[in-house]
């Protein structure tokens, strides 16, 4: 699939499998970096999903890291309760 640079990507949060999953926010691509933007839910409920990287505020969050072999990535692995656990 390919998409057009800055198309943004609905992200969402799987907590309990017999329910559809929440809006947690979006993905796009800007200036080169991942960016993401909180949805407004979350930003009301102030989910800690990542709170060491990306704070539940309003605005857009860049990526904090080309790690993935000089790809942008946004990692929620501070969310994940079993080290591992979590998979993208």
């Amino acid at each position: 699939m390919k998409l057009a640079p800055g198309t943004p990507l609905t992200v969402g949060l799987l907590a309990d499998e017999t329910a559809p999953p929440g809006s947690v926010g979006r993905l796009a691509m800007a200036g080169g970096l991942a960016q993401l933007e909180w949805s407004a839910d979350v930003i009301a409920e102030g989910l800690p999903i990542s709170p060491l990287h990306y704070p539940a505020e309003p605005g857009l969050h860049p990526a904090r890291s080309r790690t993935f072999e000089g790809v942008s990535t946004v990692s929620f692995q501070t969310a994940c309760p079993t080290p591992g656990a979590c998979c993208c």
